[in-house]
């Protein structure tokens, strides 16, 4: 292989990975920019700055693990440490039950 060669290819490999590192970059900035839910917002804004420092981002989080452990414990009815779909049937039709017990409230 002669040298002419080998740098058109180090050349296209080079710019194959700046192109795939460019996409990786937009991607996450899409994720990093994505809106915080107005709800989660209201209950975590402590400062009321209109978004989550990092201390209220670990508040959010620490709360949809301590759910997730809580909806384990009970709806994963053979304990394997994961919902099957029966068992997340389970819990949504709990959880359409609560919607509607609410919506009958507020009327």
């Amino acid at each position: 292989m002669n040298t002419p060669t080998l740098l058109t290819r180090a050349g296209l490999l080079g710019l194959a990975l700046f192109a795939l590192a460019s996409f990786a970059r937009a991607e996450g900035a899409e994720k990093a920019e994505k809106p915080v839910p107005p709800g989660v917002l209201k209950k975590y804004d402590k400062d009321g700055d209109g978004k989550l420092n990092d201390e209220e981002k670990a508040a959010w989080k620490a709360d949809r693990e301590a759910k997730h452990k809580a909806d384990l414990e009970k709806y994963d009815t053979n304990k394997d440490g994961k919902l099957s779909p029966e068992e997340k049937a389970a819990m949504k039709a709990d959880l359409e039950k609560k919607k509607e017990k609410k919506e009958k409230k507020a009327e």
